[in-house]
This record gives C-alpha cells, sequence and structure tokens, in this order.
C-alpha cells in the first residue's frame, strides 16, 4: 500500500464490497460479491485465499476498526467476518 502499485486484479466480482482487514498483523482483503452470493477472504502478501463462505445476496460489507462484519437488513443480524 505505501507504493500504490497495482499487484493483483480479480475478474467477475461486479459490483463486490471490500474492505481491509488486520488479523496476526497480516493484511487481508475482505471481499463481498453480492451477485454470487459470496464472501472471500484473501492474504494480501502472498495472494492465498483463506476463506470463502456462502452468505446471501442481501448483505452488506462493513469495516469497523480491524475488522468486518456482514450486515443482514432483512434478517436484522450483524456478523463478524472471522476465518
Amino acid at each position: 500500500l505505501e507504493h500504490q502499485i497495482v499487484v493483483r486484479m480479480w475478474k467477475g466480482y461486479r459490483d463486490a464490497q471490500v474492505a481491509w482487514m488486520e488479523q496476526d498483523d497480516a493484511l487481508f482483503l475482505v471481499m463481498y460479491a453480492p451477485r454470487r452470493g459470496i464472501m472471500e477472504v484473501w492474504r494480501m502478501r502472498h495472494g492465498q485465499r483463506e476463506a470463502m463462505s456462502d452468505v446471501g445476496t442481501d448483505c452488506t460489507l462493513v469495516r469497523g476498526g480491524t475488522c468486518c462484519y456482514l450486515v443482514r437488513p432483512a434478517l436484522g443480524q450483524i456478523q463478524k467476518v472471522q476465518f
């Protein structure tokens, strides 16, 4: 992030919502793809996908501090992103 150089691009994530998350001194990119109904967590240093889960198509990804949350307005739920 210091040099602002693009090192990776993802295709097939139209209308995706993204957020940065830190855990154990590592930086992760959390991506929620509402059209596909999935959430993925990618490690930024080496680009490995750490987690993927089916979460549905009615969520909103929100960043709060160093973690992220999935908000499901229809169900009145807020779920902390954990992997």
